[in-house]
């Protein structure tokens, strides 16, 4: 894990000159809301589209010198982002670690300075407390999964399918930490924060319909959902992926909430996301991970595809192919895994003929 972490740390000391970004704005922000100059999700904070318990973290680093706070956000993030997908493929060797993690997606996380691999390493603490039977670890990585939960919702439904047997004094242990600190944060933000927030959230979605993203090779524009690209075509295609993939999703969950599951569900939730951008496929790290240690030829074709998504960056192609091919793929292994259980039924498509 060591060695996969120096193999990033040119990427995080560069934050150290790295102009004010997606942390800087968001620092920014916070100081000023400590300042008494703006309201949390007001015309002033439109780019604070976080649940208020993300300030725990935030605040601390936020008083820091820019370079300094984005440094120590950006390490803790590496640290987990590492540490996520090696618990969720262990045993693992260090060079697949290494394959998956180093690609466009983590170097624009950590270039963005985002928040995305601290929901992962959440949902992967939850992941443990449902292996374990532990409600405190649950309701923690709740608080945590929450902070920013639109890429993550179908995935946290999967987690907590696989609780719906535990007995009820366990269930309410596990609203226990999400109840107080969501009781805290009305005393952060006000007792109208979750209206103010849905209509923050309404107004982002309707207001950017693209979004730039700056690199070496171009400022690209990509469109923020898979159902902006070529319309209608893309709405079409993700309508299918998501008819086919739920399908799936509910054929082998029937029979037990695994990491297969997991991963089958962070992929569509990223293909039917009404917002993704680059850093956000870090969630398919430990799926890459997975791949490359279980089905190599897939694992490596995915590989390809990450390439690819550089290549169309480089050449100004706004779109990001990872989340669909990772969709397809693991539809592919799916549906074989369903055959070989019943080799004489018929799975996806082929069951309405």
């Amino acid at each position: 894990m060591w060695l996969v972490f120096l193999i990033l740390l040119p990427l995080l000391l560069n934050t150290i000159r790295t102009p004010s970004n997606d942390f800087g704005t968001i620092s920014a922000l916070v100081r000023d809301w400590l300042a008494g100059k703006i309201q949390l999700y007001s015309a002033g904070s439109v780019y604070f589209n976080y649940t208020p318990w993300l300030l725990f973290i935030y605040i601390p680093l936020s008083l820091l010198p820019h370079p300094f706070g984005q440094l120590i956000f950006n390490t803790i993030s590496v640290s987990l982002l590492i540490w996520s997908t090696w618990y969720l493929t262990k045993p693992i060797s260090w060079l697949t670690l290494a394959i998956s993690l180093t690609t466009i997606y983590t170097a624009m996380l950590i270039i963005q300075g985002q928040w995305d691999a601290l929901v992962l390493a959440s949902l992967t603490i939850g992941w443990i407390g449902v292996q374990r039977k532990n409600p405190w670890l649950l309701g923690f990585a709740l608080v945590g999964i929450t902070t920013k939960f639109t890429n993550v919702i179908i995935p946290t439904l999967v987690l907590l399918y696989g609780v719906r047997s535990w007995p009820i004094k366990k269930l309410l242990r596990v609203t226990i930490i999400p109840l107080i600190t969501l009781g805290i944060s009305f005393l952060i933000a006000g007792w109208d924060w979750p209206i103010r927030y849905s209509q923050l959230l309404k107004l982002t979605l309707t207001y950017f319909q693209q979004i730039q993203v700056t690199t070496l090779f171009s400022k690209t524009l990509y469109p923020i959902s898979y159902r902006l690209i070529l319309p209608p075509f893309g709405l079409v295609l993700v309508i299918l992926l998501t008819v086919v993939t739920l399908y799936l999703l509910f054929r082998v969950i029937r029979q037990g909430v695994n990491l297969d599951t997991m991963n089958l569900a962070l992929a569509l939730n990223l293909v039917i996301s009404p917002y993704i951008t680059f850093h956000h496929v870090i969630y398919l790290a430990p799926l890459q991970a997975s791949l490359i240690k279980k089905n190599r030829a897939w694992g490596l074709g995915l590989v390809g595809v990450a390439i690819l998504d550089i290549i169309l960056m480089w050449l100004g192609v706004g779109l990001i192919i990872y989340p669909i091919a990772a969709i397809l793929i693991l539809s592919i292994i799916t549906i074989g895994g369903l055959r070989r259980l019943d080799p004489n039924a018929s799975v996806g498509i082929e069951n309405s003929s």
